[in-house]
């Protein structure tokens, strides 16, 4: 399981959602959710600047790219300059609505991204995701 997955989701409605299914699945121990990139950096930030306090870092973030203050681009852009190296476990899955197959071929051009699906998430993707290599070892003991 992992133990905390970041969720980068602007609409509040996508975001309850999304965290009951991810709750119910047991796909992850703590989801901290935020509005937008902005935010998400924010916490980032927060986060690396206050590890004396205990605070885990995140070992997946789920970005959706339509976002209003900085687009799940402009945070994966910054994400990989600024934060990667303090954050070399974490990966990114690009969850959105979009349609335009230039996303899906942009993504693919950043090491972070493992993986883009389409919303709304389900537990089928959830799934799906688990056997995603860099993954598995999330999820071994829920296949014993």
């Amino acid at each position: 399981m992992i133990k905390k997955l970041l969720l980068v989701e602007d609409d509040p409605i996508t975001q309850m959602l999304e965290r009951i299914i991810l709750s119910n699945a047991g796909f992850c121990q703590e989801t901290v959710s935020l509005d937008n990139g902005l935010v998400a950096i924010e916490w980032l930030e927060y986060t690396l600047n206050n590890r004396d306090q205990q605070l885990s870092l995140p070992e997946l973030i789920f970005l959706d790219l339509n976002m209003p203050m900085m687009d799940g681009w402009e945070f994966l852009k910054l994400f990989e300059e600024k934060y990667a190296q303090q954050y070399p476990f974490t990966k990114v899955i690009i969850l959105s609505s979009t349609v335009n197959p230039l996303d899906w071929e942009k993504a693919k051009q950043h090491d972070l991204v493992i993986g883009f699906e389409k919303k709304p998430l389900s537990v089928d993707v959830l799934d799906k995701l688990k056997q995603i290599e860099s993954l598995k070892h999330f999820f071994v003991d829920s296949y014993k």
